[in-house]
């Protein structure tokens, strides 16, 4: 039998002929799924006139990063609150199912986000929001959100994104969201280098709506995280006007710190509650904000208590 019939270099064909790691190939492959289905979903939504803002990963791959880069865990969409039910129907249409919380019923009720996952196998979970953030934390505008966003490409299917300032204050209360917990997961403080870097920012547009938004303290966290670890360009007169006040400046150095150029929670064993109870005064700007997100998830815990007992 020939040899080169089995490993002569003119009948071999290179699976992976561009050489990528298998690092790469593994977020080529996630960027693919996620592809695909958002080329089902977005143009069903654009049918019934459902206005859909690319969040996070999906919205910057096409943009700020290159193939292979940006590693996607979820797909976030934002959509406005009128078209939840008419959205939620067009994904079950596709073959998703809903994703609920066991024994959470009053926090499935009060979340602006809910999550499904495709039936037919996708490892990528979709994320469908009605806002940035729960209401009493934070308070702005959705309507103006979608006002402001820019048209995008995604394969085949158009979409839209937030505008670069809004990218960078929603990635800023998204680590608030989530009690500075991502000390393995900086990847929105390299995606905020990326935005300044690539993108014209009005800088003058992001303090003022960061003042309204009552965010001002959670962007100086992004922003400074992301000129110590990636020298992000951002200019000194926008840090100095975020810069907290001395007296919340010692008390955020008590229970934050630095890791690997990036701001984190000291302590990241606490439990997600003690850790509202520690950052809620600190990080958000405002104390009426303080009062109304302390009681208002004080409640929903309490209902969903009071509910899951109920029904045994």
């Amino acid at each position: 039998m020939h040899q080169g019939s089995f490993n002569g270099s003119q009948h071999s064909v290179d699976p992976n002929p561009r050489g990528f790691s298998t690092r790469e190939l593994a977020v080529l492959a996630q960027q693919m799924v996620a592809t695909r289905l958002l080329e089902g979903l977005l143009p069903l939504f654009d049918s019934h006139r459902i206005k859909a803002i690319l969040l996070k990963g999906a919205a910057f791959w096409t943009s700020i990063y290159s193939p292979t880069e940006r590693v996607v865990s979820d797909i976030d969409v934002l959509i406005s609150p009128s078209d939840k039910s008419l959205s939620e129907k067009c994904i079950l249409g596709l073959g998703f199912e809903r994703v609920l919380i066991p024994g959470r019923p009053a926090t499935e009720r009060e979340l602006y986000e809910s999550c499904y996952v495709d039936s037919k196998g996708s490892f990528l979970p979709l994320e469908l929001h009605t806002s940035l953030a729960h209401p009493v934390r934070y308070h702005f505008d959705t309507g103006r959100l979608f006002e402001r966003a820019e048209p995008c490409q995604l394969g085949t299917a158009r979409a839209w994104r937030l505008c670069p300032e809004d990218s960078l204050l929603h990635l800023a209360i998204h680590r608030t969201i989530h009690n500075f917990g991502f000390n393995d997961d900086l990847r929105n403080i390299e995606d905020a280098h990326r935005i300044i870097d690539k993108r014209c920012i009005n800088w003058s547009d992001l303090l003022g709506r960061a003042q309204q938004w009552g965010c001002k303290n959670a962007l100086w966290v992004l922003l400074d995280s992301a000129v110590r670890k990636h020298g992000a360009g951002v200019p000194a007169r926008v840090l100095a006007d975020l810069e907290m006040d001395s007296t919340r400046r010692r008390l955020f150095s008590r229970v934050m710190k630095l890791e690997q150029g990036a701001w984190v929670f000291r302590w990241q064993k606490m439990t997600s509650w003690k850790r509202r109870l520690l950052l809620f005064p600190i990080v958000l700007d405002r104390p009426p904000q303080h009062c109304a997100s302390a009681f208002c998830f004080a409640g929903v815990r309490m209902r969903d208590w009071w509910e899951s007992t109920a029904r045994r």
